[in-house]
């Protein structure tokens, strides 16, 4: 999984794994911009995996578990 937590990164929100993108960012630009993952991925400079990835942690621990740190 990219999906990584660093204290010192993001104020330990979930990035992506060598990036200070967080699952975040992915998640407005997909849901609330309605962007593709395609998209997503070229706005953020990631790759398409790494957005699929952010998009599954969301919905396995926000929407399941409603973690803290992530703001969609």
């Amino acid at each position: 999984m990219t999906i990584v937590r660093d204290k010192d990164i993001r104020s330990g929100k979930p990035i992506v794994k060598g990036t200070r993108v967080a699952v975040g960012d992915i998640v407005a630009r997909f849901y609330k911009l309605g962007r593709s993952t395609e998209e997503v991925a070229t706005d953020l400079d990631v790759e398409g995996s790494d957005v699929e990835d952010a998009l599954r942690y969301y919905h396995d621990t926000v929407l399941d578990r409603e973690d803290v740190g992530i703001e969609a």
